[in-house]
This record gives C-alpha cells, sequence and structure tokens, in this order.
C-alpha cells in the first residue's frame, strides 16, 4: 500500500528565533518570532508532524537551540503530534539523547557523509527513526557557471559542498534500517519557485527508501505535482513546507487532506 502523501510546517531556528534564509544563505534571514509560538499556530491545525532545524548547530555541530527544541517536542507531546528534528546531530550521545526525549525522527546530513557508520550504528538502534538530509547543489560551487545534472550534496549547514555524489548516499545507505531521505535543492529553498521535480524523481526512482521533498514550495498547486510525482515513484510521501506557511502564501485549510 501506497503511503499517505504528507506536508511537514518547517520551523528552522537561528539564535532562538524561527527563521527562513534565502538558499541556505545565513546572511540572507528573515525572522518569524518565537519558535515556540510558531509551533503552538501550526500545532493548533491538528497536524501529523512538525519539522524542526537547528540552523546554528547544523552550521557548528554545537546545539545551541536544544531547549527551544525540548519545549516543541513537549507540545507536540502534549497534541499527539510527531517531531521531527535535525541539525548538528553528529554523535551518538545527542542522536540518542534525541531519539529518547520526545524526538521522533531525526535529519542527519553532515555526519552522513563524515562517519557512514555512524548512520549504520544508529539506525540498527532506532531502525526507522533516522532520515538522511541531502541537501544539494548542481555545481561543487556557487560561482560556477557549468551547471551539470549531477547532484552534489552540501554538509556543514550547506556553507560547502563536498564531493559526494547523491546517488553515492543513496547506494550506502540502501541496505541500512534509516527511514529514508530528506531531498532539498538548495538553489530552490526559501525562493518560492517550486520543487526541483526531475532531481526529485531522479532520487526517488534510485531507492527503495521514502524521500520527502523540501525547498521552493509557493502554492497549492506545487504541492499537487509533487503528489501526481508520488503517485508515479510510490516512495516519495511527502513534502516540508516553510517560508509559503510563514509569509501565508499558503494557508492550512488549503492543506488539511495533507496534514
Amino acid at each position: 500500500m501506497q503511503s499517505i502523501f504528507r506536508v511537514y510546517p518547517a520551523i528552522d531556528i537561528i539564535d532562538g528565533q524561527c527563521v527562513r534564509l534565502l538558499q541556505g544563505n545565513f546572511s540572507a534571514v528573515t525572522k518569524y518570532g518565537d519558535p515556540v509560538e510558531v509551533a503552538k499556530e501550526f500545532l493548533h491545525q491538528k497536524m501529523s508532524w512538525i519539522h524542526v532545524v537547528d540552523l546554528d548547530a547544523a552550521r557548528t555541530g554545537v546545539q545551541t537551540n536544544r531547549s527551544v527544541v525540548n519545549k516543541i517536542a513537549a507540545l507536540c507531546r502534549q497534541l499527539n503530534t510527531k517531531l521531527q528534528v535535525g541539525g548538528g546531530i553528529r554523535s551518538i550521545d545527542v542522536a540518542v539523547d534525541m531519539l529518547s526525549s520526545g524526538v521522533d525522527r531525526i535529519v542527519i546530513g553532515t555526519a552522513a557523509i563524515s562517519n557512514p557508520s555512524f548512520i549504520e550504528e544508529l539506525s540498527r538502534q532506532f531502525p526507522g527513526r533516522v532520515a538522511i538530509g541531502l541537501d544539494y547543489r548542481r555545481s561543487l560551487h556557487d560561482y560556477d557557471s557549468n551547471i551539470s545534472e549531477e547532484l552534489y550534496v552540501a554538509i556543514h549547514g550547506w556553507e560547502s559542498t563536498s564531493k559526494v555524489l547523491v546517488e553515492t548516499v543513496l547506494e550506502m545507505f540502501e541496505s541500512s534500517d534509516i527511514f529514508g531521505y530528506i531531498a532539498t535543492d538548495i538553489s530552490r529553498d526559501g525562493n518560492l519557485v517550486g520543487c526541483d521535480i526531475p532531481g526529485l524523481f531522479t532520487i526517488a526512482s534510485s531507492t527503495k527508501k521514502s524521500v520527502i521533498a523540501s525547498g521552493g514550495i509557493s502554492s497549492i498547486e506545487d504541492i499537487r505535482d509533487l503528489q501526481r510525482q508520488s503517485n508515479a515513484t510510490k516512495n516519495l510521501v511527502g513534502v516540508i513546507v516553510g517560508k509559503a506557511l510563514h509569509d501565508r502564501k499558503l494557508k492550512f485549510e488549503e492543506l488539511s487532506e495533507y496534514l
């Protein structure tokens, strides 16, 4: 049976504030206030999941916003909403602590590239509760005008692009017990220009694991386009939506069937 296609409302955090970045650029920040208050607004809609990213931790590996994440986790538990958290999770101790204290699924990016055995060990201990963050660019350098069809994985809060290809990561973890992948085209993130349908199709068609799309959603039509794509690939199971919700481009009433 095909999984339900879900929308994951997103809360990104910098310095204790809910923010959105433009294409992962830490100097292009839009602030939306207290993340806990934003979470309360989201939770009022009786959704299944919330997606939270500690961008400070993604950049440095230090969990500076953990107290805020814990408050959101407590709210989610009260309302029977599941919580997916990413950002700077690079050690077993941090991962186990999160998964044991109210976080339902964690998203790991940098450590999946630098320490694959960490993912293998963690997913054996918590099967189905670890996702890999596949944040990708189509060139190795922002200034490179030769955009390729290859998808390169970005690391360290998107501040650097590795030479590791997305397809290599998919091969590395296909036999593991991970949940799947959060796939983000960085060039579209925060741009409200729609998701990278070709890239997502390539990713979803190259794995049997679940794939959640991210980056660029601007309207209900973008979400419907993805849902149609999910009918073709079967394992594209959802999409993360941030800026479009914060900027009121998308209303929760439009999303009721996906929450």
